[in-house]
């Protein structure tokens, strides 16, 4: 490995280090490794979160996977999925 690669995966053995999920390029797609290796030939990413899908009802209370969260005046029933980067 030379050290220009290994400068470029240092942040992302530092992740794995600290146990945040770690994707490797197929041809096609990234996919979750739980074993990542490092090989010259493959690319590595630290996992980019997991987009989040959020509720509003009608009777104006916001509902995300965890449950009720408060309530705000004024909202319809709308979906919205948080993309974050």
């Amino acid at each position: 490995m030379t050290s220009s690669r290994a400068k470029a995966l240092l942040p992302v053995i530092q992740a794995h280090a600290e146990g945040k999920p770690i994707e490797v390029q197929t041809q096609r797609e990234w996919v979750e490794t739980s074993d990542p290796s490092f090989h010259n030939d493959s690319n590595y990413r630290v996992a980019p979160p997991k987009p989040r899908v959020v509720y509003i009802t009608e009777d104006r209370h916001v509902i995300s996977g965890f449950g009720r969260v408060h309530s705000e005046p004024g909202f319809g029933r709308i979906k919205f999925i948080e993309v974050l980067e």
